[in-house]
C-alpha cells in the first residue's frame, strides 16, 4: 500500500526540503516510485525536474492550493509506492490537509532551543488535526538535523534535550550529522541530485548514506509499531478537507 509522508514545521530553515531529498533518493534507492509533492511557493525541487542526476523513480510535482493536494494525492497513491509532501513553514489550509491524510509526519529540528521548541509545538497540531479528521492520530516523529551543532554549543543542547524530555510522549529518531553532503543535494551546477547519485569523492557522502538509510526504517519500525497500537489498516480521514 502506498506511503504518504509529510515533512512540516511551523519554522522555515529547519531542513523540510533537504530531509525531503534525502528520503527520495533513499527510497527511489530502495526500488520505490516516488512523488514529491513540491509545496513550497519557492519550488525549491524545479532544479530537479529536468536533473540528469535525479534517477527516474522519482517524480515532481508543485502544488499551490489545498485541492490541488488531495488530488495529486488521491491519484498518485494509483501510481507510485511514495507520497512525499514538503509543506512550506507555518500553519496552513495545506498542513490540515496534508496531515489528515498522512500515514506519517516528519517534524525535523536543528539544535537549537527555539527549534526544539517550534517541533514540539508543530507535533501537537498535528495530533489536533488527527482528533478532528482522522479515527487514530497520525504517526509523528521527530527528526534532528545537523547534529554537530549540538557537540559545539553545549548550553544549548542542555536546553534542547530537557525541552525534549519534557514531553514523554515525543517520539524522535536518529538524524543527519555533517551537511556538507546534502548541500549538493540542490546545487545549481550539476541541477540537483540524490545522495546515491552524487560521487563518492563528495566529503562524508559514505556516512550520510548509512544516516538516511538508517533513518527511513527507523521511521518505517516506528510506522509498523504504531500501526499495531492503533489498528490502523489504511484507514481515510473522516471526510475531506476543502
Amino acid at each position: 500500500m502506498p506511503i504518504t509522508r509529510i515533512i512540516a514545521s511551523l519554522k522555515g530553515g529547519v531542513g523540510k526540503t533537504t530531509l525531503t531529498a534525502a528520503m527520495a533518493g533513499e527510497l527511489a534507492e530502495r526500488g520505490k516510485r516516488v512523488l514529491i509533492l513540491d509545496c513550497d511557493a519557492n519550488l525549491p525541487f524545479k532544479l530537479w525536474q529536468n536533473s540528469e542526476f535525479v534517477p527516474p523513480e522519482i517524480d515532481i510535482a508543485p502544488i499551490s492550493n489545498s485541492r490541488d493536494l488531495l488530488r495529486a494525492i488521491a491519484l498518485g497513491k494509483q501510481e507510485f509506492d511514495e507520497i512525499l509532501v514538503d509543506l512550506p513553514a507555518g500553519g496552513s489550509q495545506l498542513m490540515v490537509n496534508a496531515v489528515a491524510h498522512s500515514d506519517v509526519v516528519c517534524i525535523p529540528f536543528r539544535a537549537a532551543f527555539l527549534d526544539v521548541k517550534e517541533a514540539i509545538a508543530t507535533r501537537h497540531v498535528c495530533f489536533d488535526i488527527s482528533r478532528e479528521f482522522r479515527k487514530a492520530p497520525a504517526f509523528v516523529v521527530c527528526v534532528p538535523m545537523a547534529l554537530t551543532a549540538l557537540h559545539l554549543r553545549e548550553r544549548i543542547t542542555r536546553e534542547a534535550v530537557e525541552l525534549l524530555h519534557s514531553d514523554p510522549d515525543l517520539v524522535a529518531t536518529s538524524g543527519t550529522t555533517d551537511r556538507t553532503a546534502y548541500r549538493q543535494l540542490f546545487n545549481p551546477e550539476t541541477g540537483g541530485a540524490t545522495l546515491y547519485t552524487l560521487p563518492d569523492t563528495v566529503t562524508n557522502i559514505v556516512s550520510s548514506r548509512a544516516q538516511i538509510a538508517f533513518l527511513v526504517s527507523h521511521i518505517d519500525d516506528l510506522r509498523r509499531r504504531h500501526q499495531e497500537i492503533f489498528g490502523i489498516h489504511g484507514r481515510q480521514p473522516d471526510e475531506a478537507i476543502t
